[in-house]
């Protein structure tokens, strides 16, 4: 369960500094704005959508956010939960996919 507040806590991490310099960072000191701006999994995702870009949008929140969090949710099934052989062998097969398929 850690893992997962782990998880949910770095959506909120700047991961990304972008810092203007030449004429543009000319320009952003004259006009008093900041030449650097950090970014974080969130933001990213919201300055995608009010860009319009709905598809990478889409395609980002399933690859770095909700497959990572169903991984270690089926993980959990596989460790906590009473099952069969042959059900622990199908959610094994489920959780490798879902390791090879999220982006931690």
């Amino acid at each position: 369960m850690g893992t997962l507040v782990l998880l949910f806590c770095s959506f909120y991490v700047d991961i990304v500094e972008i810092q203007m310099d030449g004429l543009v960072g000319m320009f952003k000191d004259v006009t008093n704005q900041p030449r650097a701006e950090r970014y974080n999994m969130l933001r990213i995702v919201s300055e995608l959508g009010h860009q319009g870009n709905f598809y990478l949008q889409a395609v980002l929140v399933l690859y770095t956010m909700l497959l990572p969090v169903l991984y270690l949710l089926s993980l959990l099934c596989l460790w906590a939960a009473p099952l069969s052989p042959r059900e622990q062998i199908g959610i094994f097969a489920i959780c490798q996919t879902m390791g090879a398929w999220s982006s931690l």
